[in-house]
């Protein structure tokens, strides 16, 4: 269990109860908050001004893809 932490966008605490998404890229937590404004940022192009977020960003979202094809492949989609 993690202990109180800052967010790694925000700056605010996170407690061990908290919501929180990890970042292996800068082995940090983001708060919920965090999070939202990566995505915000992502959907209105703004990211591009901001090379640690793009980073961040592309890490999850390799992740999402990684575990999505996992689970295709153990067939827990049907196509048909």
């Amino acid at each position: 269990m993690r202990s109180v932490t800052n967010c790694f966008v925000t700056g605010d605490i996170i407690r061990p109860d908290d919501d929180a998404h990890w970042t292996q890229e800068f082995d940090a937590y983001i708060s919920e908050r965090g999070y939202q404004m990566i995505q915000n940022a992502q959907s209105t192009g703004e990211i591009e001004n901001n090379p640690e977020w793009q980073l961040i960003f592309a890490e999850w979202y390799w992740k999402d893809e990684s575990i999505s094809g996992r689970e295709d492949d153990a067939g827990l989609y049907d196509d048909g």
